[in-house]
Parts: C-alpha cells; structure tokens; sequence
C-alpha cells in the first residue's frame, strides 16, 4: 500500500522541524497545503513534493526553476 498522506509529526520528521513549526505555519497561512478531518492534520504526499519543488534553490537568489545562465535579481543601487 502506498503511503498517500503524512501526519504533522512524519512530516516535521522529514523536514527535520519541530513539530511546533507546522501549526505556525498553519496558523499564519504558510507550508504546504493540508486536509482537516475532524481533529486530524494530514498533509498529501504530492501537496508536500510540490511545496518542496517550489521552495528549491540552486544557488543564492536563483529558485530551481530558473532559466539556466538567468541572472539573480539584486536591489538596485542609488
């Protein structure tokens, strides 16, 4: 059987974040995706692969997604 979702706890575990962490970020809107049954927290394993893909960088100010040879953007100076 695969594993479909993941518990608050599996998922601190992977991210190797407090548990604590994950109910921050519930409450003010950030982290993945999550599904409220009842009392249970549960986190789809594809909803967590795409908040990962999407917060992957390659190099200081450069996301993965980035366009090979694309400059980083810098603030611009007086």
């Amino acid at each position: 059987m695969e594993i479909m979702h993941l518990t608050p706890n599996e998922l601190a575990e992977r991210w190797r974040v407090a548990p604590h962490t994950l109910i921050n970020w519930r409450r003010g809107g950030g982290g993945p995706k999550y599904l409220k049954i009842g009392q249970r927290i549960l986190y789809s394993i594809e909803e967590v692969e795409r908040f990962e893909r999407d917060h992957e960088f390659k190099a200081v100010g450069e996301k993965a997604g980035d366009k090979e040879g694309s400059p980083c953007q810098s603030p611009s100076q007086p």
